[in-house]
């Protein structure tokens, strides 16, 4: 079983690994990045894949495997390269809601 969770602070984060998450994803809307980066301290030790929201620098400066960046967030080109580090785009399908 696979289960992403989208979290906003580390306990949550942990809570969902406890859970079974197999990807966490920090999401904090309207987050500065280094209020992101601060908000990500620690989620790099858990047993889970860790993706940032939205937010390009952060995910680079806290080691992230991957950057969820919606359409029209900056940041692609440099997310694109380097490091090994996974992008994931949403994109809306008709009658299937978002997928990644």
């Amino acid at each position: 079983m696979r289960l992403h969770a989208i979290v906003e602070d580390l306990a949550s984060a942990r809570a969902a690994v406890e859970g079974g998450a197999t990807v966490v994803q920090l999401r904090c809307k309207g987050a500065s990045t280094d209020e992101l980066v601060e908000a990500g301290r620690g989620f790099g030790v858990l047993e889970a894949a860790f993706v940032v929201n939205d937010d390009v620098e952060a995910a680079l400066r806290l080691g992230a495997d991957g950057v969820h960046l919606g359409r029209d967030d900056p940041g692609a080109e440099r997310g694109a390269g380097g490091r090994g580090a996974r992008r994931g785009l949403r994109r809306r399908r008709p009658g299937l809601g978002n997928t990644l």
